[in-house]
């Protein structure tokens, strides 16, 4: 009975494929994906769903917060 892992039979039938698309000479490759870019908050809006209701609820409740109990335990310090 061979010492055959599923790692080493992985390893070896990856490095199988690696060598093949080498010898058949395939110029055919993926394209280069252009890397991630950032946009402006502005730029993103949210349809009607449950997460723009949970949005709307978690802003309104952060703008109705009070400052002076936020502030509390700094100033008794």
């Amino acid at each position: 009975m061979s010492n055959l892992t599923r790692r080493s039979f992985l390893h070896g039938a990856a490095a199988t494929a690696t060598a093949a698309k080498l010898v058949s000479g395939d110029t055919n490759r993926a394209p280069i994906m252009p890397g991630l870019k950032t946009f402006p908050y502005g730029a993103v809006q949210l349809l009607d769903s449950p997460l723009k209701r949970q949005f709307d609820q978690n802003h309104t409740f952060f703008l109705n917060l009070s400052e002076d109990r936020l502030l509390k335990i700094y100033r008794q310090r």
